[in-house]
């Protein structure tokens, strides 16, 4: 698959607010799924992007945690 890996080489930290537009959404098309059913590629591809973007927004954070603490023993 070529979209596999793309977020970490074009990356753009997302910002809570958006990840939370995308659950809302997710969860107001929930009876749209259970109608017509759900496109299985597509969604294995969504669901790796929001993981990869979770994944970074970790390492993001722990990179400001450390960067915190070290400004404090200071």
């Amino acid at each position: 698959m070529s979209g596999m890996g793309y977020i970490f080489w074009e990356w753009r930290l997302v910002m809570i607010s958006e990840f939370l537009s995308f659950v809302c959404q997710v969860v107001r098309e929930g009876g749209k799924v259970e109608e017509e059913g759900v496109d299985l590629v597509k969604m294995n591809a969504l669901l790796l992007r929001k993981i990869e973007e979770l994944t970074l927004y970790v390492l993001y954070l722990h990179h400001r945690i450390e960067e915190l603490e070290g400004a404090k023993e200071e």
